[in-house]
């Protein structure tokens, strides 16, 4: 189930990479993460773990805290 903050996620990965010009194909090689994963990362489709944002970061180049400002807090209870 995709949740809000997951959606957020993906959109600024994506609007990051496709202003930097490179394909879903070639960015998921650059991070080592595969096309298909890393699509649904960026249809905030797949929860991801923080080493993995972390790995995407360094590729864009953006500071982790760039991706991540501004967000919403986990509603209470949530998984």
């Amino acid at each position: 189930m995709k949740s809000e903050l997951q959606i957020e996620v993906g959109r600024r990965i994506r609007a990051r990479r496709e202003a930097a010009g490179v394909s879903q194909e070639e960015f998921a090689r650059r991070t080592g993460l595969g096309r298909s994963f890393f699509g649904r990362i960026e249809r905030g489709a797949q929860n991801v773990s923080l080493e993995t944002l972390a790995r995407i970061a360094v590729a864009l180049p953006v500071d982790l805290g760039e991706l991540l400002a501004g967000l919403p807090a986990a509603e209470a209870g949530a998984d």
